[in-house]
């Protein structure tokens, strides 16, 4: 039987068997160290996830509506010519508690949202433009809960 040796004189097989448990056992060695740094496993958080929640409406708050006898205003110009919508919110006790806006639903334009213009004598003024025809559909806003006044 004829067998090969390397250069130490110990049979082939052996130093192949050898080199293969090494590589073998630095494999595992390895896959060890890297399930142990907990790289590859989530661990549980232990703190609950928050639920989310609504935003509460602003206590001290309410929507009011332009006066049912407006809505459904219809106006027509000449051509080229602009229609003014002009807003009022009366009795309002002071100007920090008057509405920054107010929105606008109109048939042509949209929905439009707009800022007050001044403020006189317990009285928030808006004021929109638009091209004609138009139809006001409906108009709102958000004021303090005290309010009792007329919005036209």
């Amino acid at each position: 039987m004829n067998r090969q040796t390397n250069q130490n004189g110990k049979p082939r097989s052996t130093i192949t068997w050898v080199a293969t448990f090494l590589s073998l056992a630095l494999l595992v060695a390895s896959l060890a160290l890297g399930l142990g740094s907990g790289e590859a496993v989530a661990k549980p958080s232990k703190t609950p996830t928050p639920t989310p929640t609504a935003t509460p409406t602003p206590s001290g708050t309410k929507t009011i509506s332009i006066k049912d006898g407006h809505k459904g205003t219809h106006v027509e110009c000449s051509d080229g010519q602009q229609i003014e919508w002009h807003f009022v919110i009366t009795q309002i006790a002071n100007s920090s508690l008057a509405p920054g806006s107010i929105t606008a639903q109109l048939q042509n334009a949209g929905t439009a949202t707009i800022g007050l213009g001044n403020f006189t004598g317990g009285v928030a003024h808006y004021t929109y433009y638009t091209s004609s025809p138009e139809t006001l559909i409906d108009a709102w806003a958000t004021i303090y809960a005290g309010w009792d006044g007329q919005f036209n």
